[in-house]
């Protein structure tokens, strides 16, 4: 996202990210708060484990075809001038 948002506008990006952060927080304390009530904490912390594991590893693949992507571009744009 930084590297897509021109530089000017960076500030103001990461400031409303930032603050859609901060909204979220309280709501997921509501929510691990009721949900604790019926299901143990353990499972919880455990799908909440295996969730940000799932999206790292699928963030870790889109970067890196987004990279490969790149560079292939980069190298036909270079044997075509």
């Amino acid at each position: 996202m930084q590297t897509n948002t021109e530089p000017r506008y960076l500030g103001r990006v990461i400031g409303v990210l930032e603050s859609l952060a901060m909204g979220i927080t309280p709501l997921g304390f509501i929510l691990f708060g009721a949900l604790s009530e019926w299901v143990s904490v353990a499972f919880l912390y455990t799908v909440c484990m295996v969730c940000l594991l799932s999206i790292t590893l699928l963030a870790m693949y889109r970067i890196r075809h987004d990279i490969a992507a790149e560079k292939a571009a980069v190298s036909a744009d270079a044997e075509s001038a």
